[in-house]
Formats: C-alpha cells, sequence, structure tokens
C-alpha cells in the first residue's frame, strides 16, 4: 500500500488500485504481452452550414453500420468528433502524439460513406489517443497482492469513457468493504463475465 514517485516521495494509503491505459504494461510487466496499446487519430469538423442545425441536434453515434466509425456531436462549443475503427492500429504508446501528414484527410475519406457531403467539411484539427485493449476488449480488474489492498484496473479498449465512473465506485466500494464479493467475483464482474446483483 506505498506507492513510490519517480522523485522518491512516498505515499502510503490504506489502499492502492493501478488504473492506466495504454502504458499499464509498462509499469505492470505481468501485463505486458496481455494489454496491447493501440493507436487512433481522430478529426474535428466543420460540417456544411446546411448540417449544422442537424448534427446540433443528433445523439452520439456509436455504430455506424456498414463503415466502422463513431461520431459524437458538437457539445456545448466543441466541434463534431469523428473517428474511424479500422484505422486503429497497434503502436508504442510512447510514439509521437501528433497525426501523419495526410492522415486526417485519409481518415475522413474513409468515412465519406456515412457522411453526407464529407467533401465539403473542414478538417479544423485532429488528434491521436491510445486505448489499452484487453483481451475481448473486457476489463481487468484484479488484485495485485494476497490480502487485496492493492489492485489494477486497466484494459479499458476504448471504453474507459463510459464504464469509468462505474468501475471507480465499485472499486472504492471494494477498498473501503461495502462490497463483500470474492476477488473473482469482482473480477468476473468487472470483466462483464457475472451478473450485477
Amino acid at each position: 500500500r506505498r506507492v513510490i514517485l519517480a522523485d522518491n516521495e512516498t505515499i502510503q494509503s490504506d489502499g492502492i488500485v493501478d488504473s492506466e491505459g495504454e502504458k499499464a504494461g509498462k509499469l505492470l510487466h505481468q501485463h505486458n504481452k496481455r494489454l496491447k496499446p493501440k493507436r487512433q487519430c481522430v478529426v474535428y469538423l466543420k460540417s456544411p452550414p446546411e448540417h449544422e442545425a442537424a448534427w446540433n441536434r443528433a445523439p452520439s453515434i456509436v455504430d455506424t453500420g456498414s463503415v466502422d466509425g463513431y461520431a459524437i456531436p458538437p457539445v456545448a462549443g466543441t466541434h463534431l468528433k469523428m473517428g474511424w475503427l479500422p484505422h486503429a492500429h497497434a503502436d508504442a504508446p510512447d510514439s509521437p502524439r501528433t497525426a501523419h501528414p495526410n492522415e486526417a484527410e485519409g481518415m475522413l475519406a474513409k468515412l465519406a460513406p456515412i457522411l453526407k457531403d464529407a467533401g465539403q467539411s473542414e478538417i479544423i484539427t485532429s488528434h491521436i489517443g491510445y486505448y489499452g485493449m484487453a483481451p475481448e476488449s473486457r476489463f481487468v480488474v484484479e488484485p495485485l497482492d494476497t490480502r487485496e489492498r492493492c489492485w489494477v484496473k486497466t484494459g479499458g479498449s476504448g471504453n474507459g469513457f463510459k464504464f469509468g465512473p462505474l468501475l471507480g465506485d465499485a472499486m472504492a466500494r471494494r477498498l473501503a468493504g461495502i462490497d463483500h464479493r470474492s476477488a473473482t467475483d469482482f473480477t468476473r464482474w468487472a470483466a462483464g463475465l457475472e451478473e450485477t446483483t
């Protein structure tokens, strides 16, 4: 239950949860072959004026059908965000987080079949993000010590933003002694292999 930081500062606590994404395998070497970092480019767009009102009312789109992409409409001053999942590929998580020349344009071209007037959309910017991919895209939540005071919570596989609050709350309840499930049952539940009771 002790963490030593890079500057040798020591932090002591009742419990530790190592909640990392794509770099979990670097810190926890036992997960190095199990968790794979995956790189993805996303683009932020200004849609043609005739489509702006529709995008401002649109829901998030997580399944675009024949093209494996997603879209998050403009919210509170943000731009339309789009990604194409097959574009993601394995890469070292310490690689530069800048898009390659023409990478955003190439991805937008792949999204053209599902994006009306794609050629008239303006690319505002692009970003590179990384995911910690776990086997079968199931979260890895398990104790690192026999007394269950130190846990790892990783392997969001691109879904951490949706399930992070739920898993964080469950992990806090587990460490506080409120959740009395066995470590095996808790791990299976976090991986989506057990029903919630």
